[in-house]
């Protein structure tokens, strides 16, 4: 078994500390380039991190195609709708 002795300061040394704050920094501009808002993923915060990337992501496409968007929209969905108290009932 090797003893140390503890260290004086539990601190990061400037040099280290520098090039953590250079990995987050290009960390950020990776997801930032991937229409990410790092912001929400540190809150995590999935679905503001969600309905925000959307946006982004729609609001690109309508710069690109020139049009906008409709949000929102209601789409109707094709069958029977089985509730599910009516199943269990069928079941038993």
């Amino acid at each position: 078994m090797i003893l140390r002795t503890p260290r004086s300061t539990q601190s990061r040394s400037s040099a280290a500390s520098d090039v953590y704050k250079r990995q987050d920094e290009d960390f950020i501009e990776i997801l930032q380039s991937h229409v990410v808002n790092p912001a929400f993923m540190y809150q995590d915060d999935f679905y503001g991190f969600f309905n925000d990337r959307k946006e982004r992501i729609l609001d690109k496409i309508e710069k690109a195609m020139g049009k906008t968007i409709v949000r929102e929209q209601a789409i109707a969905e094709e069958g029977i709708y089985i509730n599910d108290q009516e199943e269990n009932e069928d079941v038993d």
